[in-house]
């Protein structure tokens, strides 16, 4: 019998999982995320955090302040687009990071009309890291 990891396990049972819920401190949702990408693959997770990672060159004062200036830039924003294209990699087939009401990001499961493909080769959801939002992507029409 194979034992699924917390995440898995509620994406099969309840049909999605609640990465971060409450806050949009983007120290906090980071480390929220950093904790599910450890769950999901913890190579990645060795990769983006470890002493050569992208998680090393973060100010330590963004680290503890989350008014840091850092947080607007174009290098903030580029780590966290790679930490949410790193979890949906890694999320159980069919589902992808989402954001919704009251700064919820979850792993939800697609909608039937999208294959998991085409949404993993989309790019990960645009991040206002100050504020922790996902913007929803722009219609491809």
């Amino acid at each position: 019998m194979t034992v699924l990891d917390p995440i898995r396990r509620a994406c099969q049972v309840a049909g999605c999982y609640t990465l971060s819920v409450g806050t949009s401190k983007p120290t906090v949702v980071l480390a929220r995320l950093l904790d599910a990408l450890g769950i999901l693959d913890p190579e990645m997770h060795r990769q983006v955090t470890g002493p050569d990672g992208e998680y090393a060159a973060i100010p330590a004062e963004a680290l503890r302040d989350e008014s840091n200036a850092w947080w607007e830039t174009e290098k903030a924003n580029a780590f966290l687009q790679r930490v949410f294209g790193a979890i949906n990699d890694a999320a159980p087939e069919g589902f992808a990071c989402i954001c919704s009401a009251d700064n919820r990001l979850e792993l939800a499961r697609l909608e039937e009309e999208s294959t998991a493909e085409e949404s993993r080769s989309d790019p990960a959801p645009r991040v206002s890291a100050l504020r922790t939002r996902v913007r929803p992507p722009e219609s491809k029409a």
